[in-house]
């Protein structure tokens, strides 16, 4: 009895390292798989470098935000945000910097990129998502995050236009 299931075993294994025909079922059920799990690699990969992108945004914020207001209004918010201020104009020192140094011109690209966009987003109808710092609550958790992604989406967020 102990050798009919010694063979079978073996069987078994012989029958997994064939090789499939191209156009198999079987082939198919695998090349399914894998890509499936490589598309799911890509959506998480995808969502934690927006998270992290998020994340900077959220951490300049905190760090800009005066130790003794516990709540800002609708415009002090807006001037925050502002060009006049520094969040849309946030990389323009690191561009400045790049460029003179000639130093990595895709990074000062990608930057340049970025600011271009934020500002077209912050000047047209769309504005530019930050943290709601106009309710009290909001701004005590963003005083209290530590940096840690999975704790972004508890910082509620809105959106800021140009008047």
């Amino acid at each position: 009895m102990g050798r009919k299931a010694a063979t079978k075993a073996a069987a078994k294994s012989e029958q997994r390292q064939k090789a499939l025909h191209p156009t198999s079922r079987k082939a198919k059920q695998m090349n399914k798989k894998y890509l499936r799990k490589s598309k799911l690699i890509d959506q998480k990969r995808s969502s934690n470098f927006k998270q992290f992108k998020k994340g900077v945004d959220i951490l300049w914020f905190r760090e800009h935000l005066p130790q003794d207001v516990t709540v800002l209004t609708k415009d002090q918010l807006a001037y925050l945000t502002s060009d006049n201020y520094r969040y849309v104009k946030r990389f323009d020192d690191e561009i400045k910097s790049l460029e003179e140094q000639q130093k990595s011109k895709h990074r000062c690209m990608m930057l340049s990129e970025r600011a271009q966009h934020e500002m077209r987003l912050f000047c047209g109808s769309h504005g530019i998502d930050v943290p709601d710092l106009t309710d009290p609550d909001n701004v005590q958790r963003l005083r209290e995050w530590q940096g840690e992604l999975n704790a972004i989406p508890t910082i509620k967020r809105t959106v800021i236009k140009k008047e």
